[in-house]
């Protein structure tokens, strides 16, 4: 972590990086990064559970799951007859 009075940039997928230090040997993903006198720290946000559906909910998007995608059968056609009429 950083000293006291001192913010730090972390980024979780990239690592870390001094925004003071815009140099563009150190790393060139931040070349094009504002130069700044001050490090700042970004968090990501937790990730939130996921509802659980019960009772009604539940038998609902079961139903809605079992319907027919009429856009994907409508998609499908018009391919197919694309294809038939490009030949």
């Amino acid at each position: 972590m950083a000293k006291s009075g001192k913010k730090v940039v972390e980024f979780y997928q990239i690592g870390w990086y001094n925004m003071g230090n815009n140099d563009k040997n150190t790393n060139k993903n931040y070349s094009n990064l504002p130069p700044q006198d001050k490090e700042v720290k970004l968090m990501a946000t937790p990730i939130l559970s996921t509802p659980v559906l019960k009772g009604q909910d539940l038998v609902d998007l079961v139903k809605d799951l079992n319907k027919p995608d009429k856009n994907q059968s409508r998609r499908k056609k018009a391919l197919a007859t694309l294809l038939l009429v490009t030949k």
